[in-house]
Formats: C-alpha cells, structure tokens, sequence
C-alpha cells in the first residue's frame, strides 16, 4: 500500500508539471502540442483515479471492524482479570482512554 501511495503521489507531480506544460504551450498557439499534452494528462487523470479506487480497496479491506477490535480487547483483559486480578484493576482507565481514542478512529 505504500509503494501505491507513492506511486500516486508521483502521478499528482507529473501531472501538476502537464498542466505547466498544457499552459505554455497555449500561450504560445501550439495547438497541436496542447491537444497532445491534454490527451495525456487525461489518461494521467485516469490511471489516478484508477489507483486511488484500488488504494480504498485495500484501505477497507485492511480495516478491523471496531466490533471485533473490542471483542479481542475484552477477551484479552477478561483473561487478564482472571490470571491478575491486582493488575487488570490497575488498567481499567487505560482501558476506557483506549477504548475511546480508537473508537473516535472509526
């Protein structure tokens, strides 16, 4: 997924240098390179496009449901409750400012 994210930060300066390019060369009535130069920059505009659907894709798909994430949290300091007693007390804030920062994360 980085290298993706890298590739498409790549694509936005490239085409961001296009659209410099598209600019000259409609200053100076080169038509044919304009029409050239858009013609890229929207197969360009595309393959951006492209990856970032895919960059979504992957984000979703790489995502923990927060209804799960709090299962195996409950279930790892349930067990902890039972094998440390002293201990799980110590961590029942830490639990609650835990539970909250991820939940505002989903």
């Amino acid at each position: 997924m980085e290298n993706l994210r890298k590739l498409l930060g790549t694509l936005t300066s490239e085409r961001l240098e296009l659209q410099n390019e598209i600019e000259r060369a409609k200053q100076s009535n080169d038509l044919e390179l304009e029409g050239d130069l858009r013609k890229k920059a929207n197969g360009m505009a595309n393959e951006v496009a492209h990856y970032n659907k895919t960059l979504e894709q992957l984000d979703r798909e790489n995502k923990i449901p927060l209804v799960v994430y709090i299962e195996v949290m409950d279930e790892i300091f349930h067990d902890l409750q039972r094998a440390h007693p002293k201990l799980y007390t110590k961590t029942i804030d830490f639990q609650e400012n835990h539970l909250t920062k991820v939940s505002k994360k989903y």
